[in-house]
C-alpha cells in the first residue's frame, strides 16, 4: 500500500513538474515573441522616419530646382525685354 501511495506521488510531482516547464517554457516563448515584436515595431518607426526624410528633402531639392528654373526663365525674359527695347 505504501508503495502504491510513494508511486502516486511521484506521479503527481512528475506531472507538476511537467506543467511548471510547460508554462515557463510557454512563459518563455511568449516573452521571445514580444520581444521580437518590440524590435520590429522599432525597426519600422525608424524605417518609416528614414523614408518621410528622404520624401522631404526629395521634394525640397525639387522646389529649389524649380525656383531655379523659375528665375532663370524670369531673367531671359528680362533680358529679351531689354533686346527688344534697344
Amino acid at each position: 500500500m505504501k508503495k502504491n501511495a510513494d508511486l502516486q506521488k511521484e506521479w503527481a510531482d512528475q506531472q507538476m513538474r511537467e506543467r511548471r516547464a510547460a508554462a515557463e517554457n510557454e512563459r518563455c516563448e511568449n516573452m521571445a515573441y514580444a520581444h521580437q515584436e518590440e524590435a520590429i515595431l522599432r525597426m519600422r518607426g525608424m524605417l518609416e522616419d528614414e523614408c518621410n526624410a528622404r520624401k522631404a528633402a526629395y521634394a525640397a531639392a525639387i522646389r529649389d530646382e524649380n525656383k531655379r528654373l523659375a528665375r532663370e526663365k524670369r531673367e531671359r525674359e528680362e533680358r529679351w525685354r531689354q533686346d527688344q527695347e534697344n
